[in-house]
């Protein structure tokens, strides 16, 4: 009976710490009170900026990632937008968060640039040129985009802008129901570093992930044992011979003769000769970077119109 008790006992108290515990391995829920349109051009009324806002939660809240356009009038070079939308969407919602930051170019240059940052999980489900190639989502994105867009300098109307906004929420929901592809990572060449998901998780290294390792190892494997058996078979037809011949073959015992000779040193010299060498070390001459001022790592892509 006493053995029973303190089974019981055991039982009720670790129910108690895991009860404890529980609470605290709970996801966090994102906040997604900064997801909205932030315009700074002027273009549209309270009334449609509530409205556009609303839709522009409702995606972020439904693909469960960051979202947030920004409609600007200030004229900036390709690089100085890159950085501006980089920095502006760690400002509202962290480093290495999950999400997208659209920067809509209304400034009135030409040509006009707009450009789609991406975070986290958002640089893998929405790939660009520099990591997917010519079948990348971003431009597929932008494709759409701009059958409502205006041309550089022609006039903007609110109501295209509209449609392009809610377009853009469309292709968001669109490609987050397909998904992030298993195998798939982001590379961003500012920082060195590489995003990818392991275990369900979004994972940014400096280390590229084990699954490119592991794809190309079967392949280096196999080449590596043809690349063995050619040399192998190579080798020994060179040195291969019809038939093992005796040494006394090639003597000819009447004609040889064997000498004696022994040299006596008497004295040793030792010449020492010091070699000047110069040192390699150079000029060293660091690798340039147009990477934003904050420390996350990000995708994207722009396009000019």
């Amino acid at each position: 009976m006493t053995a029973v008790k303190k089974l019981a006992g055991i039982i009720f108290s670790s129910l108690i710490i895991f009860t404890a515990i529980l609470p605290l391995t709970v996801k966090a829920e994102k906040d997604f009170s900064n997801c909205k349109i932030y315009d700074e051009y002027g273009l549209f009324k309270e009334s449609k900026l509530d409205e556009l806002d609303s839709l522009l939660k409702q995606t972020a809240e439904e693909i469960d990632m960051y979202v947030a356009v920004y409609i600007s009038g200030t004229n900036l070079t390709d690089n100085e937008t890159e950085v501006f939308a980089e920095d502006y969407y760690e400002e509202l919602f962290g480093e290495n968060t999950d999400g997208l930051f659209f920067y809509m170019d209304l400034s009135g240059g030409v040509p006009a640039y707009d450009y789609i940052s991406t975070s986290g999980k958002g640089a893998l489900v929405y790939t660009d040129y520099k990591n997917d190639g010519e079948n990348n989502v971003i431009d597929k994105i932008f494709d759409q985009l701009y059958i409502f867009m205006p041309s550089s300098g022609e006039e903007i109307k609110s109501a295209d802008i509209e449609s392009t906004i809610e377009e853009f929420c469309n292709q968001l929901k669109k490609y987050a129901e397909i998904g992030a592809e298993r195998f798939y990572y982001s590379y961003d060449s500012s920082d060195g570093k590489y995003i990818y998901q392991s275990g369900g998780k979004v994972v940014v290294s400096t280390h590229k992930p084990l699954f490119v390792m592991l794809k190309y190892m079967p392949a280096g494997i196999i080449a590596g044992i043809l690349t063995a058996i050619v040399m192998f078979f190579s080798i020994k037809s060179t040195y291969k011979f019809k038939k093992s011949c005796n040494s006394d073959v090639y003597i000819e015992r009447n004609e040889t003769n064997f000498t004696e000779r022994q040299d006596r040193f008497i004295r040793k010299y030792t010449t020492k000769t010091k070699i000047q060498s110069s040192s390699s070390g150079g000029s060293h001459r660091s690798r340039g970077s147009s990477h934003h001022s904050g420390g996350g790592s990000h995708g994207g892509g722009g396009r000019h119109r």
